[in-house]
Formats: structure tokens, C-alpha cells, sequence
């Protein structure tokens, strides 16, 4: 995959976007959406520039990069959907594995944020993807809460709904949530199903996010579980160091397990 420091030795031809407002730029590279965006200099770094799910800040100019300060044509893309689409990449584990898109979040000014906010949630409307449910929740976003309840109240899918309760709870600290999520995890517990160690190991997760004592102590009744995934993950998410912790030595309990 390219990385944005080899972006810094390619060239690259930024034009103005329609609506960026003489703040933002966009390129591409292999077809992929390459933005650049222009600070408040001196009190920030002169540019942003978001590619992919990485973003970086850069003090100066790369010598190969030409930026086009005229406006481009009106049927280029629009910059908003074009930023949703690298903050919700495919649900696929190719894009989604160890992804994070809090530094797309962060980079952006009070007013983008809004743009996205109220993007979002429409896309919430017809996609229950829990991506988007945790970027809205990482916004505090009070606009999203109307659908986030009703999305909670809606869904039978025991994942969606423990994560959904969870961020809720980290938008507006509604404690009534501790009690549905606990009675969420305790269904999850007694479902006999093959996937049950991944739902466990997912509702650690959920639960660990509420930082409460007695959400902490569900997940404490499995650090010893003769299952190495279910254990190996109630310590992680409580912060809890195994001895075991070697890529080899994880390997190797686990297929004694079998």
C-alpha cells in the first residue's frame, strides 16, 4: 500500500475543490482520492494531507507537488462524500483490520465536522454499519441520538445492540444503558452457537468501554476460561499482562487447545 511519505516524492498536480473554499485540494494517485488541505498558518502546520485512513501534517511544500489555485470544474466529485468514503471504508477485513479513522476525525475544523455529523447520520438511516455508529459516538454527536435509541430498541442482532448501547452511553453517560448492556451480555452468554467464543470476545470489547466496576467484572469471570481466545481476550480488554504473550507462545496454546 502506498504510505503518504512516498506521496511526499511523487508528483502531484492539487486543484481546488468546488466547495473547498480555497482550503481544500484533491488529487489522485492509482485512482485513489488524495486530499490536501491548507491550515490556519503559522498557529498549525502549513498543510493536512489524508490519504487512505492516514493522515499526516506537513510543514512544507514537497518539491514535486504543484498546486492549482484556480477553482476545478463542477462536476468533479464532492468533497464530503469523497471524506466519508475513507472514514467508512468496505466492511471487509482488507480495509477494516486494524483501521482507525479518529485522525481523519480530529484534523477536521468544527465546521467540517458538522458536514460529516449530519452525513453520517444519514447514512445510518439505511446502513447499520457499527463503524459508523462508533465514528458518531467519537464525535459526541447529540444529533445522532434520536436514531442511535431507535436503532437500539430496532435491532435483534446482539452484537449491534451492545455496541450501539455502549456508545450511546459514551455520547451522553445515560446509565440506564449499564443495566441493558448487562442484560445484553448475559443473552450473549447463554446463545449455544459455534461463533460464541467471537460474540464473547466482541462483547469484552463493548463492555470494557464503560469503565464501570460492574461491567469489569462480567468480563473478570472469563480470565481463566479453558478457551486461550476468550481468556487471552477478557485480559487484554482489562488491561490484564500475560506472561503468555509472545506471537509463538499464543500460537502454540491455542492449538494445544484443539
Amino acid at each position: 500500500m502506498t504510505m503518504i511519505k512516498e506521496l511526499l516524492k511523487q508528483k502531484l498536480i492539487f486543484k481546488e475543490h468546488t466547495h473547498g473554499n480555497g482550503i481544500y485540494y484533491y488529487s489522485t494517485i492509482n485512482t485513489e482520492l488524495v486530499l490536501l488541505r491548507l491550515n490556519n498558518f503559522p498557529d498549525e502546520p502549513l498543510y493536512s494531507i489524508v490519504y487512505k485512513s492516514q493522515a499526516k501534517y506537513i510543514e512544507d511544500k514537497p518539491e514535486e507537488w504543484v498546486i492549482d489555485y484556480n477553482p476545478s470544474s463542477n462536476n468533479e466529485p464532492e468533497l464530503i462524500g469523497e471524506y466519508i468514503k475513507l472514514l467508512i471504508p468496505p466492511s471487509d477485513y482488507q480495509h477494516r483490520n486494524g483501521f482507525s479513522n479518529n485522525l481523519l476525525i480530529d484534523i477536521l475544523k468544527a465546521y467540517e465536522k458538522e458536514l460529516i455529523e449530519e452525513r453520517l447520520i444519514e447514512l445510518l438511516n439505511s446502513n447499520n454499519d457499527l463503524l459508523i455508529v462508533e465514528t458518531l459516538a467519537y464525535m459526541k454527536s447529540t444529533k445522532a441520538l434520536p436514531i442511535l435509541y431507535k436503532l437500539l430498541e430496532a435491532t435483534t442482532d446482539h452484537s449491534i445492540k451492545l455496541a450501539t448501547a455502549t456508545f450511546i452511553y459514551l455520547i451522553n453517560g445515560d446509565t440506564t444503558l449499564i443495566d441493558k448492556a448487562v442484560k445484553i451480555f448475559k443473552d450473549v452468554e447463554e446463545r449455544n452457537d459455534p461463533y460464541n467464543t467471537y460474540s464473547l470476545t466482541d462483547a469484552f470489547y463493548y463492555l470494557s468501554l464503560f469503565k464501570t466496576e460492574r461491567a469489569n467484572a462480567l468480563i473478570e469471570k472469563y480470565i481463566n476460561h479453558k478457551d486461550f481466545l476468550v481468556s487471552n481476550n477478557a485480559k487484554r480488554y482489562l488491561g490484564i499482562e500475560d506472561k503468555k504473550s509472545s506471537f509463538w507462545e499464543i500460537i502454540s496454546t491455542y492449538f494445544k487447545q484443539k
